[in-house]
Parts: C-alpha cells; sequence; structure tokens
C-alpha cells in the first residue's frame, strides 16, 4: 500500500525522466506533482488491474446485500446483524477480498434508517 507520501516527482521532472519513473512504477507507485500538489500516479499495470479487480467485487457485494435487504424488506422479512456480517465475510474470503473487522461495523452508519419502516 502506498500513500501519497511516497514516491513524489514534479511533472517538470517526470517529463525528463519518464522511462525511469515507469521503472520506479514496478516497485511502487510513483506520484506525480503539479505545484507541489499530487496531480497523477504511475502504477504498476499488475497493481492497477488489482485494484480495480478490488473495487470491482467490492461493488458486486453491495450490489448484492442491497438487492438481498430489498427482497427481504419487502417480503416483511429481515436478518440479523450478526447474519449478515457471517454472509459478508464468507463472501469477502471467497472473493480473495481482506477481512474486515465486522464486529466494528456499525449498521447505522451506512444504513438510511430514516426510510425504514416501524416495527
Amino acid at each position: 500500500m502506498f500513500t501519497l507520501k511516497d514516491d513524489f516527482t514534479p511533472i517538470r521532472e517526470a517529463a525528463n525522466r519518464l522511462a525511469k519513473l515507469v521503472d520506479r512504477a514496478h516497485q511502487a507507485p510513483q506520484v506525480i506533482t503539479r505545484n507541489g500538489r499530487p496531480a497523477a500516479v504511475v502504477v504498476d499495470p499488475g497493481l492497477y488491474d488489482e485494484m480495480q479487480r478490488a473495487l470491482n467485487l467490492e461493488a458486486e457485494s453491495l450490489r448484492i446485500l442491497a438487492d438481498a435487504a430489498a427482497l427481504r424488506a419487502e417480503r416483511g422479512e429481515g436478518l440479523p446483524v450478526e447474519t449478515v456480517r457471517a454472509h459478508l465475510h464468507a463472501w469477502r474470503t471467497a472473493h480473495g477480498l481482506p477481512p474486515v473487522d465486522l464486529a466494528q461495523v456499525d449498521p447505522a452508519e451506512y444504513l438510511d434508517l430514516a426510510d425504514a419502516p416501524d416495527h
């Protein structure tokens, strides 16, 4: 993992040594700056593919959860939070995503409970 504090290169310098910057990107992402602020990041294609895969899997997991929640809501059913956490953990593991401490996830932080029916 990198932060925007790693390997800063001003854009003028990057233009003069692009080949070297690309070579360094195979080791770690390279941040190109413009006027001292991050403007672009050069990353290894394999790392980029991994990041895209992780983002797509994360988005798919959220779609699956939202669809399941909507279906259960239409039926007037619900699932205990522990069950949802267990299913999410199993799905993430099956898809090679890093574990999340789901016990620390508070559903109130990501659910819009204003529209929830009163039970």
